[in-house]
């Protein structure tokens, strides 16, 4: 008859492992933790051993900062005034995706139209891509009217924006910045060139 008392268990075998360095590691080549920060603002960074080389740092190949690049990238939606009018001021998607800006047919002339709406202000181009992921198009009888930034939110995401509207404790509503403020930027309604320019 086995028994029911608890059987000993063995202690694992400890197994060590080695670590080496060459011989010629510095240890003392070490820098202080307030120099570690790569900032243009931080006056005690040291680089690094095997920091970048390039005076300007490393490279940025994310396109982050590229207007150019990103407006490309935008899904189009071309359609009627009314169609182009029921959009603005919300965040439903288009009804119809033609695909981004690179790879549209009239890619030359809805670039020329953002780059008159945006040529005074370009900063205010940069702060409305950086939610924006469509750009609609107003045509009609073929030539483009007007051009716009559009963003787009998931109905998990608008609902939860609503709700934190509703349970605001202050007593006034938190609104989201437009990506254009219709308050203070009219839109400028542009007719498209007979030879448009391309953005450069």
């Amino acid at each position: 008859m086995k028994s029911c008392e608890p059987q000993p268990v063995g202690q694992p075998e400890r197994k060590f492992r080695r670590v080496s360095f060459a011989a010629d590691t510095n240890f003392d080549a070490s820098r202080d933790s307030h120099a570690y920060l790569r900032s243009m603002r931080n006056p005690n960074y040291e680089p690094g051993l095997f920091s970048t080389s390039t005076p300007g740092g490393p490279w940025d190949t994310s396109f982050f900062a590229d207007a150019f690049f990103n407006c490309n990238q935008l899904k189009v939606f071309s359609g009627t005034p009314e169609e182009f009018e029921d959009l603005l001021g919300t965040y439903e998607p288009p009804p119809r995706n033609e695909g981004i800006t690179e790879k549209h047919t009239r890619r030359c002339e809805i670039l020329s139209c953002l780059e008159e709406l945006y040529k005074d202000d370009e900063d205010r181009l940069a702060r409305d891509l950086k939610g924006a992921d469509w750009l609609l198009v107003s045509i009609q009888d073929g030539e483009i009217l007007e051009v716009m930034l559009h963003d787009t939110w998931e109905v998990e995401d608008l609902d939860s924006f609503n709700e934190g509207i509703e349970s605001d404790t202050d007593g006034g509503q938190r609104p989201v910045a437009s990506l254009v403020d219709m308050s203070s930027t009219p839109v400028r309604s542009m007719t498209a060139s007979k030879t448009p320019k391309t953005s450069k």
